[in-house]
């Protein structure tokens, strides 16, 4: 059984190596299409070829730059032209488009694995645990609107870099705006921060988008009440 940390480790070794992800897709370099004739592929190298030769380019300061893209339509056109290359480059540039899909289809899997664990540990108030596995949620899935909320505020219970915090807590809104849950994550940390007029201000922004929020609304009545009990105390009821 792993440990919270262990578990995010080991939900970030399952990350594809060595993917072809970046494997350069020719078809694309020259404009072309993966069923161009040699006739197609030729013109289109001559084009790119005359408008990205380097002693064209050289006058504006690019020399580097212009020389690896010559460098790189000339390859293009040495693979697609060649009978025998074509047949392995197509071979492996399918594979790594399955492999590579395979591999984003696992890693999604993986985050939404992380994030669940990670709010079991925060519902037990053990913070750190919890953020290491949203931060591997972020890490497998990019920046998934609630990944990045979740981890955020756990970051804020830890009381580290609370600034930080509220940005990715922000940050998160900004890409589900319609998640009440993710402004009441927002709220929570203002809160932590002791910024209550912010904490509000979030609470009644997630109530407007979702009316039935039951976090948001009983967050803003806690709040409420307490600042009920104070005007009672310092003799400014109504």
């Amino acid at each position: 059984m792993f440990s919270p940390l262990r578990l995010a480790s080991h939900l970030l070794d399952l990350r594809p190596q060595g993917v072809t992800a970046d494997m350069r897709d020719y078809y694309s370099v020259l404009g072309v299409g993966t069923n161009a004739t040699k006739k197609e592929i030729r013109n289109a190298y001559l084009e790119l070829a005359r408008e990205w030769h380097p002693d064209h380019q050289v006058k504006k300061g690019q020399w580097i730059v212009v020389n690896e893209k010559f460098a790189e339509i000339t390859e293009a056109y040495g693979v697609l032209t060649d009978d025998q290359k074509r047949v392995i480059y197509d071979k492996q540039l399918k594979q790594g488009v399955k492999v590579l899909q395979t591999h984003r289809t696992a890693a999604k899997t993986q985050a939404e694995k992380a994030f669940k664990n990670g709010v079991e540990y925060l519902r037990r108030k053990e913070y750190s645990s919890a953020h290491a596995l949203f931060k591997a949620a972020v890490n497998l899935g990019g920046n998934v609107g609630k990944y990045q909320s979740y981890q955020g505020l756990a970051q804020a219970y830890t009381g580290y870099r609370v600034a930080e915090a509220l940005e990715l807590c922000r940050a998160a809104i900004k890409s589900e705006l319609y998640n009440s849950d993710l402004y009441v994550n927002l709220a929570v940390v203002y809160q932590l921060a002791g910024r209550d007029a912010d904490c509000k201000k979030y609470l009644t922004e997630a109530l407007r988008w979702n009316a039935k929020d039951k976090r948001a609304a009983d967050m803003l009545a806690e709040i409420r009440k307490k600042g009920g009990l104070l005007r009672r105390i310092f003799g400014k009821g109504d």
